[in-house]
């Protein structure tokens, strides 16, 4: 089964670029079952993206994909920090997500994203 096909609701939000010296910009939320949870980041080449995730178990992950659509990070393999020097600008798509019981059995969980981008 392709994982687009378990998209059942999107959430877009756009964060704008964090400022020099910034700590960043923090979200909180909840992502429930098989539901995804997308946020968009506008960014130019060569500035550094740094994601990272903290949760409680179950433990959601997330998944950092280019403007062409290309995934960069998956966190189900990597973990729950990326830190990338970027190729291309455009907006790029940092997608929430469960994985295995959490997922099937529509649980649930709270996880906090905190995001920055810098030069």
């Amino acid at each position: 089964i392709p994982f687009s096909s378990l998209m059942n609701s999107v959430d877009i939000k756009l964060i704008d670029t964090v400022d020099k010296g910034s700590n960043g910009t923090i979200i909180k939320s909840t992502v429930t079952g098989d539901d995804v949870n997308d946020y968009t980041l506008e960014a130019k080449a060569g500035q550094m993206m740094h994601i990272g995730m903290n949760s409680q178990w179950p433990h959601p992950f997330f998944n950092v994909i280019t403007p062409d659509n290309h995934a960069i990070f998956n966190g189900s393999m990597s973990g729950d920090i990326f830190e990338q020097r970027l190729g291309v600008s455009g907006k790029y798509t940092v997608r929430v997500y469960q994985m295995g019981g959490a997922r099937d059995e529509g649980k649930t969980s709270a996880y906090a994203l905190t995001f920055k981008i810098t030069d």
